[in-house]
């Protein structure tokens, strides 16, 4: 092989090289959805099945068994980066944020999370705002549940802002007098307020 067809090769390893870049930056994008997923459902970050199965899912299109155990270390190496990057990311994000969310039947039509979103992208937060809708039959035990799943406080709309006062370990004189809440905080004991009194 002479000195131009070397130079030729590299540069075409050079251009794959680029392209390659660009792709596993695309890939990153993606991971980042995936820790944000995670984040919010307190899912682990290592998933050895599914990293399993991606490996496999590449390793099926390679054609020159020669290349396999070098390509499964090059996905391996991919995985392990993916996988720091989503702990870095989630803890990040996790510093100081909080969980809220608005608990309900029929919330589709609810505009509680751009609000909540814009104002905590205004105020520099990084807490979260969801929709829960809770069905009646799992109302029972749902302030413990929230609160063991990481919640520091929710919003209550109908029908069950006066229902899920007996979950209540206190509630404001506000929500006393009206007699519905809807506004929990979650701390080591639940109160109820209620910020439409105001209005009234």
């Amino acid at each position: 092989m002479d000195t131009n067809r070397l130079e030729k090769i590299r540069s075409e390893i050079d251009a794959l090289d680029r392209e390659l870049a660009g792709l596993i930056e695309k890939r990153m994008d993606l991971v980042s959805l995936v820790a944000e997923y995670k984040s919010r459902n307190n899912v682990n970050v290592l998933d050895a099945k599914r990293e399993e199965k991606v490996i496999e899912n590449a390793l099926s299109v390679v054609s020159n068994a020669d290349y396999s155990n070098s390509i499964r270390a090059a996905f391996e190496s991919i995985m392990a980066l993916s996988r720091e990057y989503q702990r870095k990311k989630i803890k990040n994000k996790g510093v100081g944020a909080k969980r809220y969310a608005l608990i309900g039947e029929h919330l589709s039509h609810s505009m509680s999370v751009p609000v909540h979103e814009a104002f905590f992208s205004e105020a520099g937060i990084q807490d979260s705002y969801e929709l829960m809708e809770i069905p009646r039959n799992e109302l029972p035990g749902v302030l413990c549940r929230l609160k063991a799943e990481g919640f520091s406080g929710i919003n209550v709309t109908i029908p069950y802002k006066t229902e899920i006062m007996s979950q209540l370990d206190s509630v404001s004189a506000e929500a006393e007098r009206i007699g519905a809440v809807n506004t929990i905080l979650l701390d080591e004991k639940f109160k109820g307020y209620n910020t439409d009194y105001g209005g009234f």
